[in-house]
């Protein structure tokens, strides 16, 4: 006698009876939203000729891959570009509004009004590297900046004889930008509790590396004598050591940098630059991301996330 399973009819019996039971099981037990709609991030740096926000990127990048997210990374082409930020983020919020938003402000100001218009449509902000004014923005992941000037400051003290007066020059980078303030601002109160230092030039430089050779030659050229010199951020690192090349004063001051770069590593090494001062960029993409997706998912995050900062110094003499 055949098998009754191995009839065509029960057969067919047999796949009626199991779809309907995995339509009675996807009745029952619905999808959630979270389950079916994946969260879009965009993530909006402050520019792109920096080798530090291509690590940042790198790090996000990682963090949303590992998630499972999509991550839309925009960037002005210039830093400082505040003008540029503003389109950035009101095209995005016009045309596909993501379930969050990841922020380096070029201006701890300008780009308060389009944090709120974010706010505003319930799409969370987590501000990275550089803080905003105002409360639109639900957290900070960045370094410690104030700490990160004063451990420059205590590293450049490091290279001088105090038993005579010293000058000390700054260049600074651009006013309104929250996180080389703050680097400006601690290596300045550290340096003034001493009353053999005077701070004899802090120009802004600008953002681009240029701007800061062009500052840095008229400092060296106006400047009878500079004992030690502190440039807060990858491009005025750079174009200070262009600067001081081209006017055959390497190794003639002490010099901290900050920012981390093969060829500021280089540099460091052949005694051209006394330390850099040294973030953690991809560390700060990857946890911005993570702490994105909290806001998104409802869980409370940190108001700040400190990801660390050192000292990098060259290989010690055998």
């Amino acid at each position: 006698m055949p098998s009754v399973l191995h009839s065509p009819g029960a057969v067919r019996r047999l796949s009626v009876c199991a779809a309907l039971l995995a339509l009675v099981w996807l009745i029952a037990s619905p999808l959630s939203q979270a389950d079916i709609h994946q969260p879009k991030l965009l993530l909006v740096l402050k520019g792109d000729s920096n080798a530090y926000w291509r690590q940042v990127y790198l790090g996000a990048q990682k963090a949303a891959d590992e998630a499972g997210v999509t991550l839309l990374h925009r960037s002005t082409k210039d830093d400082g570009d505040i003008a540029g930020q503003i389109q950035i983020l009101s095209y995005h919020l016009s045309q596909a509004p993501p379930d969050a938003l990841i922020l380096a402000p070029n201006s701890a100001e300008d780009l308060t009004p389009s944090v709120a218009q974010y706010r505003a449509r319930n799409i969370p902000v987590l501000v990275v590297d550089s803080d905003l004014a105002g409360d639109a923005h639900q957290g900070l992941v960045a370094t410690d900046n104030y700490a990160a000037g004063q451990l420059a400051a205590r590293a450049l003290l490091a290279t001088l004889d105090l038993s005579k007066e010293r000058n000390i020059a700054l260049l600074r980078l651009r006013a309104g930008n929250a996180s080389t303030d703050q680097r400006e601002q601690g290596f300045l109160d550290v340096l003034r509790k001493h009353d053999k230092i005077r701070i004899i030039a802090a120009p802004y430089a600008g953002d681009d590396r240029g701007a800061a050779r062009s500052e840095m030659l008229r400092l060296l050229k106006e400047t009878p004598t500079i004992d030690g010199l502190f440039t807060p951020n990858e491009s005025t690192t750079i174009g200070a050591l262009v600067a001081i090349r081209q006017s055959g004063m390497s190794k003639q001051f002490g010099f901290i940098g900050f920012d981390q770069t093969e060829e500021l590593e280089a540099a460091m090494y052949a005694g051209e630059i006394s330390n850099l001062v040294v973030q953690n960029p991809e560390y700060m993409g990857y946890l911005a991301v993570q702490r994105a997706l909290d806001l998104v998912r409802g869980k409370p995050i940190p108001a700040f996330t400190d990801t660390g900062v050192r000292l990098l110094q060259p290989l010690p003499k055998p």
